[in-house]
Protein backbone atom coordinates (compact mmCIF):
# COMPACT_ATOMS: atom_id res chain seq x y z
CA UNK A 1 0.00 0.00 0.00
CA UNK A 2 1.11 3.56 -0.71
CA UNK A 3 -0.03 6.52 1.45
CA UNK A 4 0.27 10.18 0.41
CA UNK A 5 -1.27 13.51 1.42
CA UNK A 6 -3.42 15.63 -0.90
CA UNK A 7 -1.30 18.79 -1.28
CA UNK A 8 -0.86 18.71 2.50
CA UNK A 9 -4.65 18.46 3.12
CA UNK A 10 -6.55 15.11 3.05
CA UNK A 11 -5.21 11.60 3.39
CA UNK A 12 -6.29 9.01 0.80
CA UNK A 13 -5.39 5.39 0.17
CA UNK A 14 -3.82 4.51 -3.22
CA UNK A 15 -5.01 1.23 -4.72
CA UNK A 16 -4.14 -0.26 -8.10
CA UNK A 17 -6.56 -1.19 -10.96
CA UNK A 18 -6.37 -4.42 -12.95
CA UNK A 19 -5.55 -4.73 -16.68
CA UNK A 20 -7.55 -6.54 -19.40
CA UNK A 21 -7.26 -7.95 -22.87
CA UNK A 22 -9.97 -8.02 -25.58
CA UNK A 23 -11.14 -7.79 -29.24
CA UNK A 24 -13.57 -6.04 -31.70
CA UNK A 25 -17.13 -6.65 -32.98
CA UNK A 26 -18.43 -4.51 -35.93
CA UNK A 27 -16.20 -3.08 -38.67
CA UNK A 28 -16.55 0.70 -39.18
CA UNK A 29 -17.45 2.03 -42.65
CA UNK A 30 -15.25 4.36 -44.71
CA UNK A 31 -16.22 7.30 -42.48
CA UNK A 32 -15.41 5.39 -39.33
CA UNK A 33 -19.07 5.03 -38.37
CA UNK A 34 -20.85 1.99 -36.97
CA UNK A 35 -24.59 1.53 -36.55
CA UNK A 36 -25.47 -1.23 -34.13
CA UNK A 37 -28.63 -3.01 -35.39
CA UNK A 38 -31.97 -2.50 -33.65
CA UNK A 39 -32.92 -5.21 -31.22
CA UNK A 40 -29.46 -5.58 -29.70
CA UNK A 41 -29.87 -5.41 -25.93
CA UNK A 42 -26.29 -5.87 -24.77
CA UNK A 43 -22.83 -5.19 -26.15
CA UNK A 44 -20.63 -8.03 -25.03
CA UNK A 45 -17.34 -7.67 -23.15
CA UNK A 46 -14.54 -6.14 -25.27
CA UNK A 47 -17.05 -5.49 -28.12
CA UNK A 48 -14.91 -2.66 -29.61
CA UNK A 49 -11.66 -3.24 -27.77
CA UNK A 50 -8.92 -1.14 -29.44
CA UNK A 51 -11.08 -0.50 -32.53
CA UNK A 52 -8.83 2.40 -33.57
CA UNK A 53 -10.75 3.28 -36.77
CA UNK A 54 -14.04 3.85 -34.91
CA UNK A 55 -14.94 7.57 -35.07
CA UNK A 56 -18.64 7.54 -34.19
CA UNK A 57 -21.28 4.99 -33.32
CA UNK A 58 -25.08 4.87 -33.22
CA UNK A 59 -26.48 2.66 -30.49
CA UNK A 60 -30.06 1.29 -30.69
CA UNK A 61 -32.79 2.23 -28.21
CA UNK A 62 -33.09 -1.44 -27.31
CA UNK A 63 -29.62 -1.43 -25.69
CA UNK A 64 -29.78 -1.83 -21.92
CA UNK A 65 -26.19 -2.67 -20.90
CA UNK A 66 -22.56 -2.31 -22.01
CA UNK A 67 -20.19 -5.17 -21.33
CA UNK A 68 -16.82 -4.98 -19.61
CA UNK A 69 -14.28 -2.82 -21.48
CA UNK A 70 -16.70 -2.36 -24.41
CA UNK A 71 -14.82 0.60 -25.96
CA UNK A 72 -11.37 0.40 -24.38
CA UNK A 73 -8.75 2.43 -26.27
CA UNK A 74 -10.94 3.39 -29.23
CA UNK A 75 -8.52 6.26 -29.79
CA UNK A 76 -10.42 7.79 -32.77
CA UNK A 77 -13.86 7.83 -31.13
CA UNK A 78 -14.98 11.49 -30.92
CA UNK A 79 -18.55 11.45 -29.62
CA UNK A 80 -21.57 9.27 -29.04
CA UNK A 81 -25.00 9.31 -27.43
CA UNK A 82 -26.01 6.53 -25.06
CA UNK A 83 -29.65 5.31 -25.35
CA UNK A 84 -32.22 6.14 -22.67
CA UNK A 85 -32.69 2.50 -21.70
CA UNK A 86 -29.13 2.25 -20.37
CA UNK A 87 -28.99 2.36 -16.56
CA UNK A 88 -25.34 1.53 -15.87
CA UNK A 89 -21.94 1.58 -17.59
CA UNK A 90 -19.73 -1.44 -17.26
CA UNK A 91 -16.23 -1.25 -15.84
CA UNK A 92 -13.69 0.42 -18.16
CA UNK A 93 -16.47 1.13 -20.71
CA UNK A 94 -14.63 4.03 -22.46
CA UNK A 95 -11.19 3.72 -20.88
CA UNK A 96 -8.38 5.22 -22.98
CA UNK A 97 -10.64 6.88 -25.60
CA UNK A 98 -8.20 9.76 -25.97
CA UNK A 99 -10.14 11.56 -28.74
CA UNK A 100 -13.51 11.48 -26.96
CA UNK A 101 -14.70 15.11 -26.72
CA UNK A 102 -18.34 14.73 -25.78
CA UNK A 103 -20.76 12.05 -24.74
CA UNK A 104 -24.44 12.26 -23.80
CA UNK A 105 -25.43 10.16 -20.82
CA UNK A 106 -29.04 8.94 -20.46
CA UNK A 107 -31.26 10.33 -17.70
CA UNK A 108 -31.86 6.86 -16.33
CA UNK A 109 -28.18 6.21 -15.64
CA UNK A 110 -27.61 5.48 -11.93
CA UNK A 111 -23.99 4.35 -11.75
CA UNK A 112 -20.64 4.56 -13.57
CA UNK A 113 -18.40 1.50 -13.37
CA UNK A 114 -14.74 1.45 -12.43
CA UNK A 115 -12.55 3.47 -14.81
CA UNK A 116 -15.56 4.21 -17.05
CA UNK A 117 -13.82 7.25 -18.60
CA UNK A 118 -10.26 6.75 -17.37
CA UNK A 119 -7.61 8.46 -19.52
CA UNK A 120 -10.16 10.17 -21.79
CA UNK A 121 -7.69 13.02 -22.11
CA UNK A 122 -9.76 15.11 -24.62
CA UNK A 123 -12.94 15.15 -22.54
CA UNK A 124 -13.52 18.80 -21.55
CA UNK A 125 -16.88 18.63 -19.80
CA UNK A 126 -19.67 16.16 -19.17
CA UNK A 127 -23.17 16.44 -17.73
CA UNK A 128 -24.01 13.81 -15.17
CA UNK A 129 -27.71 12.84 -14.94
CA UNK A 130 -29.63 13.78 -11.79
CA UNK A 131 -30.40 10.14 -11.02
CA UNK A 132 -26.74 9.16 -10.73
CA UNK A 133 -26.02 7.83 -7.24
CA UNK A 134 -22.47 6.50 -7.47
CA UNK A 135 -19.18 7.10 -9.28
CA UNK A 136 -16.93 4.06 -8.96
CA UNK A 137 -13.17 4.25 -8.56
CA UNK A 138 -11.08 5.80 -11.33
CA UNK A 139 -14.26 6.98 -13.11
CA UNK A 140 -12.50 10.05 -14.58
CA UNK A 141 -8.92 9.20 -13.61
CA UNK A 142 -6.46 10.96 -15.93
CA UNK A 143 -9.01 13.12 -17.80
CA UNK A 144 -6.45 15.90 -18.12
CA UNK A 145 -8.66 18.23 -20.21
CA UNK A 146 -11.64 18.07 -17.85
CA UNK A 147 -12.17 21.64 -16.64
CA UNK A 148 -15.31 21.43 -14.52
CA UNK A 149 -18.02 18.98 -13.57
CA UNK A 150 -21.19 19.23 -11.48
CA UNK A 151 -21.96 16.32 -9.24
CA UNK A 152 -25.71 15.63 -8.86
CA UNK A 153 -27.27 16.28 -5.45
CA UNK A 154 -28.35 12.66 -5.18
CA UNK A 155 -24.78 11.32 -5.40
CA UNK A 156 -24.01 9.22 -2.33
CA UNK A 157 -20.72 7.57 -3.27
CA UNK A 158 -17.55 8.93 -4.92
CA UNK A 159 -14.99 6.15 -5.48
CA UNK A 160 -11.25 6.19 -4.91
CA UNK A 161 -9.26 8.13 -7.53
CA UNK A 162 -12.52 9.28 -9.15
CA UNK A 163 -10.83 12.47 -10.42
CA UNK A 164 -7.22 11.50 -9.83
CA UNK A 165 -4.72 13.42 -11.96
CA UNK A 166 -7.41 15.61 -13.62
CA UNK A 167 -4.85 18.39 -13.91
CA UNK A 168 -7.24 20.96 -15.47
CA UNK A 169 -10.09 20.41 -13.01
CA UNK A 170 -10.60 23.73 -11.25
CA UNK A 171 -13.78 23.37 -9.21
CA UNK A 172 -15.94 20.51 -7.95
CA UNK A 173 -18.76 20.80 -5.41
CA UNK A 174 -19.26 17.63 -3.40
CA UNK A 175 -22.91 17.25 -2.30
CA UNK A 176 -23.65 16.94 1.40
CA UNK A 177 -23.80 13.35 2.59
CA UNK A 178 -21.70 12.00 -0.27
CA UNK A 179 -18.86 9.71 0.80
CA UNK A 180 -15.55 10.47 -0.93
CA UNK A 181 -12.96 7.78 -1.61
CA UNK A 182 -9.20 8.05 -1.09
CA UNK A 183 -7.31 10.40 -3.36
CA UNK A 184 -10.47 11.21 -5.27
CA UNK A 185 -9.10 14.68 -6.14
CA UNK A 186 -5.36 14.05 -5.98
CA UNK A 187 -3.48 15.81 -8.79
CA UNK A 188 -6.25 18.28 -9.64
CA UNK A 189 -5.69 22.00 -10.09
CA UNK A 190 -6.61 22.45 -6.43
CA UNK A 191 -9.77 24.47 -7.00
CA UNK A 192 -12.19 21.82 -5.76
CA UNK A 193 -14.73 22.69 -3.05
CA UNK A 194 -13.62 22.01 0.52
CA UNK A 195 -15.01 18.84 1.96
CA UNK A 196 -18.02 19.48 4.27
CA UNK A 197 -17.79 18.72 7.95
CA UNK A 198 -19.81 15.54 7.42
CA UNK A 199 -17.14 14.35 4.98
CA UNK A 200 -14.37 15.14 7.45
CA UNK A 201 -16.27 13.11 10.01
CA UNK A 202 -16.49 10.20 7.53
CA UNK A 203 -12.76 10.40 6.87
CA UNK A 204 -12.07 10.55 10.61
CA UNK A 205 -14.21 7.48 11.23
CA UNK A 206 -12.54 5.59 8.38
CA UNK A 207 -9.11 6.58 9.66
CA UNK A 208 -9.95 5.48 13.20
CA UNK A 209 -11.37 2.21 11.86
CA UNK A 210 -8.13 1.41 9.97
CA UNK A 211 -6.47 -0.32 12.88
CA UNK A 212 -4.13 -2.09 10.47
CA UNK A 213 -2.34 1.20 9.81
CA UNK A 214 0.67 2.14 11.95
CA UNK A 215 -0.18 4.36 14.89
CA UNK A 216 2.15 7.07 13.64
CA UNK A 217 0.40 7.11 10.28
CA UNK A 218 -2.99 7.27 11.93
CA UNK A 219 -1.81 10.14 14.11
CA UNK A 220 -0.45 11.85 11.00
CA UNK A 221 -3.85 11.46 9.38
CA UNK A 222 -5.50 13.00 12.45
CA UNK A 223 -3.07 15.90 12.30
CA UNK A 224 -3.81 16.38 8.61
CA UNK A 225 -7.55 16.34 9.29
CA UNK A 226 -7.05 18.91 12.03
CA UNK A 227 -5.01 21.06 9.70
CA UNK A 228 -7.69 20.69 7.05
CA UNK A 229 -10.40 21.75 9.51
CA UNK A 230 -8.29 24.73 10.62
CA UNK A 231 -7.65 25.70 6.99
CA UNK A 232 -11.38 25.50 6.30
CA UNK A 233 -12.02 27.77 9.26
CA UNK A 234 -9.25 30.20 8.30
CA UNK A 235 -10.28 30.15 4.64
CA UNK A 236 -13.91 30.77 5.57
CA UNK A 237 -12.95 33.72 7.81
CA UNK A 238 -10.73 35.17 5.10
CA UNK A 239 -13.44 34.71 2.49
CA UNK A 240 -15.95 36.43 4.77
CA UNK A 241 -13.56 39.33 5.35
CA UNK A 242 -12.77 39.58 1.65
CA UNK A 243 -16.46 39.43 0.83
CA UNK A 244 -17.22 42.13 3.39
CA UNK A 245 -14.42 44.30 2.01
CA UNK A 246 -15.61 43.77 -1.55
CA UNK A 247 -19.17 44.47 -0.50
CA UNK A 248 -18.18 47.65 1.31
CA UNK A 249 -16.08 48.83 -1.62
CA UNK A 250 -18.92 48.03 -4.00
CA UNK A 251 -21.40 49.85 -1.75
CA UNK A 252 -19.15 52.92 -1.65
CA UNK A 253 -18.68 52.81 -5.41
CA UNK A 254 -22.43 52.37 -5.92
CA UNK A 255 -23.10 55.22 -3.46
CA UNK A 256 -20.69 57.54 -5.29
CA UNK A 257 -22.22 56.55 -8.62
CA UNK A 258 -25.71 57.06 -7.22
CA UNK A 259 -24.83 60.50 -5.80
CA UNK A 260 -23.29 61.55 -9.09
CA UNK A 261 -26.26 60.25 -10.99
CA UNK A 262 -28.65 61.91 -8.53
CA UNK A 263 -26.96 65.29 -9.01
CA UNK A 264 -27.07 64.84 -12.77
CA UNK A 265 -30.76 63.94 -12.66
CA UNK A 266 -31.51 66.95 -10.45
CA UNK A 267 -29.80 69.23 -12.96
CA UNK A 268 -31.73 67.65 -15.79
CA UNK A 269 -34.97 67.98 -13.80
CA UNK A 270 -34.30 71.67 -13.15
CA UNK A 271 -33.63 72.25 -16.84
CA UNK A 272 -36.76 70.37 -17.85
CA UNK A 273 -38.85 72.29 -15.28
CA UNK A 274 -37.60 75.63 -16.60
CA UNK A 275 -38.22 74.51 -20.16
CA UNK A 276 -41.72 73.37 -19.24
CA UNK A 277 -42.54 76.74 -17.63
CA UNK A 278 -41.25 78.57 -20.69
CA UNK A 279 -43.27 76.35 -22.99
CA UNK A 280 -46.38 76.98 -20.89
CA UNK A 281 -45.87 80.72 -21.26
CA UNK A 282 -45.26 80.39 -24.98
CA UNK A 283 -48.26 78.16 -25.50
CA UNK A 284 -50.72 80.04 -23.27
CA UNK A 285 -52.16 82.14 -26.12
CA UNK A 286 -52.29 79.13 -28.36
CA UNK A 287 -54.08 77.22 -25.61
CA UNK A 288 -56.68 80.02 -25.29
CA UNK A 289 -57.28 79.98 -29.04
CA UNK A 290 -57.55 76.24 -29.04
CA UNK A 291 -59.91 76.36 -26.05
CA UNK A 292 -62.17 78.88 -27.83
CA UNK A 293 -62.11 76.75 -30.96
CA UNK A 294 -62.99 73.76 -28.85
CA UNK A 295 -65.96 75.60 -27.29
CA UNK A 296 -67.05 76.80 -30.74
CA UNK A 297 -66.77 73.32 -32.19
CA UNK A 298 -68.67 71.87 -29.26
CA UNK A 299 -71.49 74.41 -29.76
CA UNK A 300 -71.56 73.68 -33.48
CA UNK A 301 -71.65 69.97 -32.78
CA UNK A 302 -74.51 70.46 -30.30
CA UNK A 303 -76.36 72.55 -32.90
CA UNK A 304 -75.79 69.91 -35.53
CA UNK A 305 -77.00 67.23 -33.17
CA UNK A 306 -80.16 69.27 -32.34
CA UNK A 307 -80.85 69.91 -36.02
CA UNK A 308 -80.23 66.28 -36.79
CA UNK A 309 -82.70 65.27 -34.08
CA UNK A 310 -85.30 67.67 -35.49
CA UNK A 311 -84.74 66.43 -39.02
CA UNK A 312 -85.00 62.87 -37.87
CA UNK A 313 -88.27 63.66 -36.02
CA UNK A 314 -89.70 65.26 -39.15
CA UNK A 315 -88.52 62.37 -41.23
CA UNK A 316 -90.10 59.93 -38.80
CA UNK A 317 -93.41 61.84 -38.97
CA UNK A 318 -93.24 61.97 -42.75
CA UNK A 319 -92.38 58.27 -42.92
CA UNK A 320 -95.31 57.49 -40.60
CA UNK A 321 -97.72 59.52 -42.77
CA UNK A 322 -96.38 57.99 -45.94
CA UNK A 323 -96.65 54.55 -44.40
CA UNK A 324 -100.32 55.25 -43.57
CA UNK A 325 -100.92 56.47 -47.13
CA UNK A 326 -99.10 53.44 -48.41
CA UNK A 327 -101.33 51.16 -46.33
CA UNK A 328 -104.48 52.90 -47.65
CA UNK A 329 -103.24 52.73 -51.21
CA UNK A 330 -102.29 49.12 -50.66
CA UNK A 331 -105.84 48.34 -49.48
CA UNK A 332 -107.31 50.27 -52.44
CA UNK A 333 -104.97 48.41 -54.78
CA UNK A 334 -106.11 45.11 -53.30
CA UNK A 335 -109.75 46.15 -53.78
CA UNK A 336 -109.07 47.23 -57.36
CA UNK A 337 -107.25 44.00 -58.02
CA UNK A 338 -110.28 42.05 -56.74
CA UNK A 339 -112.59 44.18 -58.89
CA UNK A 340 -110.28 43.75 -61.87
CA UNK A 341 -110.24 39.98 -61.34
CA UNK A 342 -114.04 39.96 -61.25
CA UNK A 343 -114.16 42.04 -64.45
CA UNK A 344 -111.67 39.69 -66.03
CA UNK A 345 -113.86 36.73 -65.05
CA UNK A 346 -116.93 38.45 -66.48
CA UNK A 347 -114.96 39.40 -69.59
CA UNK A 348 -113.83 35.84 -69.98
CA UNK A 349 -117.44 34.67 -69.66
CA UNK A 350 -118.59 37.32 -72.16
CA UNK A 351 -115.81 36.39 -74.57
CA UNK A 352 -116.78 32.74 -74.23
CA UNK A 353 -120.42 33.65 -74.97
CA UNK A 354 -119.36 35.79 -77.92
CA UNK A 355 -117.16 32.94 -79.19
CA UNK A 356 -120.18 30.61 -79.00
CA UNK A 357 -122.37 33.16 -80.85
CA UNK A 358 -119.68 33.69 -83.44
CA UNK A 359 -119.33 29.98 -83.90
CA UNK A 360 -123.15 29.64 -84.22
CA UNK A 361 -123.27 32.57 -86.66
CA UNK A 362 -120.44 31.05 -88.65
CA UNK A 363 -122.29 27.77 -88.71
CA UNK A 364 -125.54 29.44 -89.83
CA UNK A 365 -123.67 31.50 -92.41
CA UNK A 366 -121.99 28.35 -93.65
CA UNK A 367 -125.43 26.70 -93.95
CA UNK A 368 -126.79 29.78 -95.73
CA UNK A 369 -123.82 29.78 -98.05
CA UNK A 370 -124.39 26.13 -98.78
CA UNK A 371 -128.11 26.74 -99.38
CA UNK A 372 -127.37 29.77 -101.53
CA UNK A 373 -124.91 27.78 -103.53
CA UNK A 374 -127.39 24.96 -103.92
CA UNK A 375 -130.14 27.44 -104.86
CA UNK A 376 -127.83 29.09 -107.36
CA UNK A 377 -127.03 25.74 -108.91
CA UNK A 378 -130.72 24.81 -109.02
CA UNK A 379 -131.49 28.17 -110.60
CA UNK A 380 -128.75 27.61 -113.12
CA UNK A 381 -130.07 24.15 -113.86
CA UNK A 382 -133.65 25.48 -114.11
CA UNK A 383 -132.57 28.33 -116.37
CA UNK A 384 -130.67 25.87 -118.47
CA UNK A 385 -133.67 23.67 -118.74
CA UNK A 386 -135.90 26.63 -119.66
CA UNK A 387 -133.27 27.74 -122.17
CA UNK A 388 -133.21 24.31 -123.74
CA UNK A 389 -136.99 24.28 -123.93
CA UNK A 390 -136.98 27.72 -125.52
CA UNK A 391 -134.35 26.53 -127.94
CA UNK A 392 -136.34 23.42 -128.73
CA UNK A 393 -139.42 25.56 -129.30
CA UNK A 394 -137.49 27.85 -131.62
CA UNK A 395 -136.21 24.87 -133.56
CA UNK A 396 -139.77 23.50 -133.87
CA UNK A 397 -141.10 26.79 -135.15
CA UNK A 398 -138.38 26.96 -137.74
CA UNK A 399 -139.27 23.63 -139.18
CA UNK A 400 -142.96 24.60 -139.41
CA UNK A 401 -142.19 27.76 -141.41
CA UNK A 402 -140.18 25.84 -143.86
CA UNK A 403 -142.94 23.45 -144.66
CA UNK A 404 -145.45 26.28 -145.30
CA UNK A 405 -143.31 27.95 -148.02
CA UNK A 406 -143.14 24.76 -149.97
CA UNK A 407 -146.86 24.61 -150.11
CA UNK A 408 -146.93 27.94 -151.80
Amino acid sequence: MNYQSMSGRLLFLLLSSPGVLGGCLYTPDANGHVTVPDGVERLEDYAFYECTSLVSITLPDSLTSLGYAAFVRCISLVSTTLPDGLTSLGHRAFQGCTSLVSITLPDGLTSLGDAAFQYCSSLVSITLPDGLTSLDRDAFHGCTSLVSITLPDGLISLGDYAFYDCTSLALVYVPTGCSVGFWAFEGTAGGYAYAPLELLAQLLNRLVARRDLPLALRLLGLDLLGEELEEIKTGTINEIKALEADTKAQEEADKATFQSREAQLKDELAKLTAELIQRKEDDRESEDVQRKKKVKYELEVDSWITKFDQDMTEKDTEITERRAIYEEEKKELARLEDYFNKLMLEREAQLAEERKKAEELARVQAQHATLNKAATMMQKMWRGRIARRELEKKKGKGKGKGKGKKKK
